[in-house]
């Protein structure tokens, strides 16, 4: 029984401690909180404010909106013009070809719905499956052609690529190289100066010492003795005497004040003059040694005290010797370490320049391939697109005629009809870009060009003068200008009237050349009102918002809620109060933080912009 009793007790104990823990762990969780949106469906704006000012449009640059050849100019200077006039004309026979090709597959696909509503015969039926086979047998040449250019075009650019990397790692090599020889080279003059500069001390040192010497004997109470065997070399040695004295004084002054740090030309000044007076002491100490041999020996100079001297002098004379001669290498080493620092360090900076030089050649041929890739995949691509569209258009001829004439059959291909005119007008569009016309009234000007000289977009054509109309310039950032067109519809208020009074007008120019403001890069955006209005004036400031983008009935969220991760977009989805998460894909960035959503959610939902736990 108190066996029982004692395992009761511990069980509740145990519990007790169990809810404890509990209780602990979920007092301790952190409080969630989301802030959410729903994804909604509506219509997306995308717009690009800009403030400038307003100014007479009198002089208005013309730019053709592609490049080419010039045809025809079909104004000249000084012709009135109206809104719309063609002023002058590019070689447009591609364009025109390409226009002429969509013009007649059109005109091939409205006959085609009339004869599927005609209904089609077996021959009829045979042409069109040959020519589905056709179309997709070069859909499949030009996927193979994709293929082809793709391999070939990725191999070129990582050869040039490995090309540029290794010029680079030369490059830091060679730096590294001219760096290493600089301290080296360096390193080596300054060894040798304090070589040298030791040597000349030592030199110096032992010369006073010789001169010292020499003239202790000269002193001698038996001088008068010295050198009556040859009178001349007794006077070159008084004169040896004076000369190596003043030029080792010389010599120590400059040494004294010369040290590792003094400039280069000085230091070699000391060493010279060490030289030269060693040098000189060298000539004394052999001029006083000659004096001696030429002394006779008398009572009062014995041949032991000439031999004594002779000793003596003969020990200076060959420690200076080795002096000068030690200091000589010394001073050539020096000279031979500055030539080869001179020497080296031009050979190793030419290998700079050769190793930049290449550099530069690598990196230019990088680009060169990679603009090519882009150029022939962008052509391949196309090709295949074109191929599809070509074969699928056979496809869906074909199905269209072995079908009986039911009325969403008539349909799609009034769609594709639809679609074609769209490829017409596109291609319309492109032959209209080869013909420059007056965006205004007005007069022109200048005529820039010729009939046959090539022209770029960059480039002016034709200016024309307009003394009844305003624009306005904006500066408008980098990030901003891709979503700007000409002809884009423009949105005008002036502080001088207020917001509530709109006026209208569209983009005439956009200037290809940057301007840097404060380090920033701009373009340079030029609006014309679409009507004259007497209440503008020039100077007034204009408030402009360009209208890029718009589409509707599309689904969008706020861009905060999208999380880049991994190379996708993610979006957390809260369902109840579990979040689970989406990959999305986007389309237009619009206005008021929005982004449409082009698949991944669903109207209605709720969406997680931010977590905070507490």
């Amino acid at each position: 029984m108190k066996f029982l009793l004692k395992k009761l007790w511990w069980l509740i104990l145990i519990v007790i401690i169990v809810v404890i823990i509990v209780f602990a762990s979920m007092s301790g969780q952190p409080k969630i909180e989301y802030s959410t949106a729903i994804v909604a469906k509506g219509t997306l704006e995308q717009t690009v404010d800009a403030t400038g000012s307003v100014e007479a449009a009198v002089d208005i640059d013309l730019h053709f909106q592609t490049g080419g050849q010039l045809v025809e100019n079909k104004v000249r200077v000084g012709d009135l013009v109206k809104r719309g006039d063609i002023l002058a004309i590019l070689n447009g026979s591609k364009n025109g070809f390409q226009k002429s090709q969509a013009a007649a597959s059109l005109k091939q696909a409205e006959a085609n719905l009339q004869k599927i509503i005609a209904g089609a015969s077996p021959e009829d039926i045979n042409v069109s499956q040959k020519t589905v086979d056709q179309a997709y047998i070069e859909f499949q040449n030009a996927e193979r052609n994709l293929l082809i250019v793709q391999q070939k075009t990725a191999s070129d650019l990582t050869a040039s690529y490995e090309s540029l990397v290794k010029a680079q790692a030369d490059l830091d090599e060679a730096r590294q190289s001219l760096g290493d020889t600089t301290n080296n080279q360096e390193q080596a003059v300054i060894n040798y100066t304090n070589i040298a500069l030791a040597k000349t001390a030592i030199a110096l040192a032992n010369s006073e010492v010789a001169l010292g010497k020499a003239k202790e004997i000269k002193e001698d109470a038996n001088s008068g003795y010295f050198g009556l065997a040859d009178p001349q070399a007794l006077n070159d040695e008084s004169l040896s005497y004076t000369l190596a004295k003043n030029l080792v004084n010389q010599a120590l002054n400059a040494a004294a004040t010369t040290t590792i740090d003094s400039p280069a030309e000085t230091i070699l000044t000391t060493i010279n003059a060490a030289v030269n007076a060693v040098s000189a002491t060298h000539s004394e100490m052999s001029n006083l040694y000659q004096v001696l041999v030429n002394t006779y020996p008398s009572s009062n100079l014995t041949s032991s005290d000439i031999s004594a001297y002779k000793t003596a002098v003969a020990t200076q004379l060959s420690t200076v010797a080795a002096d000068l001669s030690t200091l000589e290498t010394a001073r050539q080493n020096l000279l031979d370490a500055r030539l080869d620092r001179v020497s080296n360090l031009n050979s190793y900076d030419a290998s700079v320049v050769t190793s930049e030089q290449a550099v530069a050649i690598a990196e230019a041929n990088y680009n060169s391939a990679a603009a090519t890739r882009d150029s022939s995949l962008l052509a391949a691509e196309n090709q295949v697109n074109s191929a599809k569209a070509s074969w699928e258009l056979t496809k869906a001829q074909l199905e269209f005629k072995t079908a009986p004439a039911r009325s969403y059959d008539v349909k799609a291909y009034q769609a594709q009809m639809e679609n074609l005119a769209a490829a017409y007008n596109l291609a319309a569009e492109n032959y209209e870009d080869t013909m420059l016309k007056a965006p205004i009234d007005g007069l022109i000007s200048k005529i820039n060009f010729d009939p046959g000289e090539n022209i770029s977009a960059t480039e002016t054509a034709v200016s024309l003068i307009n003394d009844n109309g305003y624009k306005i310039t904006v500066d408008i950032s980098e990030t901003d200008i891709t979503k700007i067109h000409v002809d884009n519809q423009v949105d005008i208020t002036l502080d001088a009237y207020g917001e509530d009074v709109l006026f209208t007008g569209s983009v005439s120019e956009i200037e290809p050349a940057e301007t840097v403001i404060q380090d920033v890069i701009y373009y340079r955006v030029t609006i014309l009102f679409d009507k004259f209005d007497q209440d503008i004036k020039p100077g007034m400031t204009a408030n402009v918002t360009i209208r890029t983008a718009s589409k509707n009935n599309i689904l969008f969220i706020p861009r905060r809620a999208i999380i880049d991760q991994d190379d996708k977009k993610i979006v957390r989805v809260l369902d109840g109060e579990k979040i689970h998460e989406v990959e999305v894909q986007t389309g237009l960035r619009a206005d008021n933080g929005l982004i449409e959503i082009i698949s991944g959610l669903e109207e209605g939902e709720t969406i997680v912009t931010f977590i905070k736990e507490e």
